[in-house]
């Protein structure tokens, strides 16, 4: 069996990343206290959010091709292959092979170009998605 991947070591490519912001709220289950207080009168740390009194989501925001670690060079390929599916992932020189961090092809593009317009093509979904859920999140009359 040959095992074919989309991009060769050595290989460019420009990487799009989706940046997130950082929202922080109450934890739900202590209400922000930290602490929960038992039937036998002893507080013990929430279990939820051990203690910190909050809980950090990360929303997207937007994607974008980064003006540092843009353009990466493969340095290693993974190609997993079973009966129902296929993952290819990447590491590169620029963001360390064997380090742990994989790169999945799906987020690769041979030219800044490329890269650009599945940007704008995720952001508009992502937009379309916001606003889907705005509408069914509003209560008719």
């Amino acid at each position: 069996m040959i095992i074919e991947s989309k991009y060769a070591i050595g290989d460019r490519v420009f990487k799009i990343v989706s940046m997130r912001k950082e929202v922080t709220s109450d934890c739900p289950f202590c209400v922000g206290g930290g602490f929960i207080r038992g039937a036998n009168g002893e507080q013990r740390a929430c279990p939820k959010c051990f203690g910190r009194r909050n809980q950090t989501e990360w929303n997207p925001q937007a994607w974008q091709v980064p003006l540092e670690n843009g353009i990466l060079t493969i340095g290693q390929v993974r190609v997993l292959v079973t009966n129902q599916s296929r993952k290819e992932e990447y590491m590169c020189h620029e963001t360390g092979i064997g380090s742990g961090t994989l790169h999945s092809v799906d987020d690769f593009f041979e030219t800044h170009e490329a890269a650009v317009a599945e940007c704008a093509v995720r952001n508009e979904k992502m937009s379309v998605d916001a606003e889907r859920l705005v509408s069914a999140t509003v209560i008719q009359p």
